[in-house]
């Protein structure tokens, strides 16, 4: 499995990438890859610094490689992640240099071009460890449940609490898929906590950064729903929100594959 940091040399990335390091090691079989998209005209310096981080960060414990690519950031990068399998994305966020090339709705571009779940670690985000307690938001959309298959799979190699959080609303949808969720997690001996927030999908979604805060909860993990109408509402807003948030909160953001099934819980990449 390759894990990829995004890296533009700023203390943002700097984060992003000792908080890959700290996700990817236990991973069996897995290493880590450094990306920085430059110039042509910047490319023997930027190659230079990449390759420095590079020699600081290998271990015996997790190989890690560097690439320098050059061209349109919105372009090659893409490319290159789709070109083989990849399981996560990392990337820092809240640097006005990274900003430029990512939101503006171009972050959601960004994942929607490419075939791979990202992590976006906020600059407010002190400890580089890996999670110790993630949310996921059990919503109407049957493909909400997507957001477990990465954490099952994480859980064969870190330890972290899960809780699920849906609304007490009397629509029908989110209640069936919390019924899923539990015995997904119960089938694979999996403890769980479970909170409910508000009375609509509204409410959920516009409350749930204080209540992760309130819980402690270090990362929320959500399906990016930006381009089907049933979330549409607003989810361009929320995502891209979501992401920059202030709260210290690690957001892993899952591809929406559309699948009919949950019974593979195979990571892309994984």
């Amino acid at each position: 499995m390759k894990n990829i940091v995004l890296i533009d040399f700023t203390p943002e990335s700097d984060n992003s990438l000792k908080y890959a390091i700290e996700i990817t090691k236990p991973i069996k079989g897995a290493h880590l890859e450094l990306i920085n998209v430059s110039k042509a005209s910047n490319f023997t310096e930027s190659n230079k610094k990449l390759q420095a981080l590079k020699e600081k960060h290998n271990s015996d414990e997790l190989k890690i490689e560097a690439v320098e690519l050059t061209g349109d950031f919105m372009e090659v990068l893409p490319e290159y992640i789709n070109s083989e399998k990849t399981g996560f994305v990392f990337c820092g966020t809240h640097d006005i240099r990274f900003l430029e090339h990512l939101f503006n709705s171009r972050a959601l571009k960004l994942m929607q071009n490419s075939h791979a779940n990202f992590i976006f670690i906020p600059n407010t985000k002190k400890s580089t460890d890996s999670p110790k307690h993630v949310m996921v938001p059990i919503l109407e959309d049957n493909d909400s449940l997507q957001s477990l298959e990465p954490l099952l799979f994480l859980k064969h190699f870190l330890k972290f609490e899960i809780t699920l959080v849906t609304y007490k609303g009397q629509d029908t949808g989110q209640k069936g898929n919390l019924i899923v969720a539990t015995k997904i997690l119960d089938k694979k001996d999996v403890d769980y906590k479970i909170e409910y927030l508000g009375e609509s999908q509204t409410e959920l979604l516009d409350g749930i950064e204080n209540l992760a805060t309130s819980l402690n909860v270090e990362m929320i993990s959500i399906v990016d729903f930006t381009e089907d109408s049933v979330f549409n509402f607003g989810a361009v807003g929320f995502v891209e929100g979501l992401i920059r948030n202030e709260n210290n909160l690690g957001v892993m953001v899952i591809q929406n594959q559309d699948l009919e099934y949950y019974t593979g819980f195979k990571t892309q990449g994984g």
